[in-house]
């Protein structure tokens, strides 16, 4: 889809040589996990399968529904998605850091999610100072883990925490064992928002060449570069990113669906299997059940995304090629519409 007006260097061979891009990408949504710990309202079960049920509508194939092995409200919340028919594939996330780590593990498999993610820290700074592990130690549990929870179900994550702080040879080494445990997909995750697009280059670059398994990618946004890190771990052979409304999540949240499914659709051409013309709507809708404001000015789904004024005789088109990046209709934003009847 290559609606926008983009630049001619997008397009270069010398520009597109280093590419390493995926032939498809999914789109796993965390509003629901992590985007849900900045709602300024509290959220119950019924606006949490409404959310679902509005990022089913655009088509997201895969949604993180919390913690399913600690928290009895995520488990009803993974349930009354499933009466509710919601499509996608749903996701439980069961940290394996705690010291009742095996029995969390053991409960998120009898809620029989689709798919289950395992997280543990895996740099040296978490396992030290919070964890009080050894690397040693940190790899025999995330083998056990994964091992016990691939003989319940089919699908399993394996999620380093800390990753961009993580010795990279180390983290080679918890790539190949938890493989061989079972996982069938392997996060880089910048937890802390501490890494560059150079960075996330490199790293991703790095693990593609040894991972046997599916790679994705979770990024934080402490320096505004989430999307760019996500965009960029993509370029060099990511398959799935971490996704959330509106960018929202604790700290200064996560990586914006809205703006990562433009980049790669518009950018790249890549047919991600969702409806982008919704993705107005769902921000909106979003937005009004969280109690998060939408900034004016926030890229693709902000009211003035599309505004024009600096230009009078341009004023009152939005989209207008000469000064925009995109036709507003792409993602259903309400400029196209005034523009088109005005």
């Amino acid at each position: 889809m290559r609606r926008g007006y983009g630049s001619p260097y997008e397009s270069l061979p010398d520009a597109r040589s280093g590419l390493r891009l995926p032939e498809r990408v999914l789109l796993n949504d965390v509003t629901l996990r992590e985007g849900v710990q900045a709602a300024q309202r509290p959220l119950g079960q019924v606006e949490k399968v409404e959310i679902a049920r509005q990022l089913d509508t655009v088509g997201i194939p895969q949604i993180q529904v919390g913690y399913v092995g600690r928290s009895a409200s995520d488990r009803e919340g993974l349930r009354a998605m499933r009466d509710e028919g919601v499509r996608a594939v749903l996701e439980g996330i069961c940290p394996l850091s705690a010291p009742t780590w095996r029995e969390e593990l053991e409960t998120a498999i009898r809620a029989a999610a689709d798919r289950l993610n395992l997280i543990l820290p895996s740099s040296d700074i978490r396992l030290q100072q919070s964890l009080k592990l050894s690397r040693d130690q940190m790899l025999a549990r995330a083998v056990e883990g994964v091992g016990f929870a691939r003989a319940y179900c089919p699908r399993i994550s394996f999620s380093p925490v800390d990753t961009t702080r993580t010795d990279l040879s180390f983290l080679k080494e918890v790539l190949a064992a938890v493989a061989e445990a079972g996982a069938d997909r392997f996060y880089l995750i910048d937890t802390a928002g501490v890494i560059s697009p150079l960075g996330m280059g490199y790293l991703t670059r790095a693990i593609r060449e040894v991972s046997p398994i599916q790679l994705a990618i979770h990024c934080h946004d402490d320096f505004g570069l989430a999307v760019a890190n996500g965009l960029v771990a993509i370029e060099q052979g990511a398959e799935v990113v971490d996704v959330c409304v509106n960018g929202m999540g604790k700290r200064a949240g996560n990586l914006a669906l809205e703006e990562i499914a433009l980049a790669l659709s518009v950018f790249h051409n890549l047919d991600l299997g969702i409806r982008v013309d919704g993705l107005y709507a769902l921000s909106h809708k979003v937005a009004e059940m969280t109690g998060v404001d939408i900034p004016f000015n926030k890229a693709v789904v902000g009211q003035d995304a599309f505004d024009v004024q600096v230009d009078v005789q341009l004023r009152g088109t939005p989209g207008h090629p000469a000064i925009h990046a995109l036709d507003p209709a792409i993602v259903g934003h309400p400029a196209a519409i005034s523009h088109s009847t005005g």
